[in-house]
């Protein structure tokens, strides 16, 4: 199993959850417009049993599979429910006499909000979970 790291900054430690800084990479390195682009921190949030101190440098670890996962889900299905959406009304109004265009977009827009609102249940689903692992750098 594969894992992807990443080194962060604890900032905060009430009873185990972690509130950790985390600097993103910035994509462009020396490209023209270099410090054009808005580089901004993240939080993440994790459980570790360490005793961990504002301040203290850690690695988030989590598994590329649940990352691969997760990003499938929340970038990916959303575009096949559209595509589903559309293809449906297609097929079942084309031969009628309302109009195909707005019942096309009606049924993208269902679909869409669809896959949003499983996103959200699954994200649920999700939040116990201890999908990132803490240690110290």
């Amino acid at each position: 199993m594969t894992t992807i790291s990443k080194k962060g900054i604890v900032v905060d430690n009430k009873g185990g959850e972690v509130k950790v800084l985390v600097q993103r990479d910035s994509g462009c390195g020396s490209c023209s417009a270099c410090g054009a682009c808005e580089n901004k921190p993240s939080f993440i949030t994790a459980h570790s049993p360490l005793d961990l101190k504002p301040g203290d440098q850690v690695y988030l670890e989590s598994s590329s599979n649940n990352i691969s996962n997760l990003t499938s889900m929340v970038y990916i299905f959303p575009v096949i429910m559209t595509i589903a959406g559309a293809l449906l009304a297609n097929l079942l109004f084309a031969s009628s006499k309302f109009d195909k265009d707005l019942i096309t977009i009606l049924f993208i827009v269902i679909f869409f909000s669809i896959s949003i609102l499983l996103i959200h249940l699954f994200d649920k689903r999700y939040e116990g979970r201890k999908l990132i692992s803490l240690r110290k750098a």
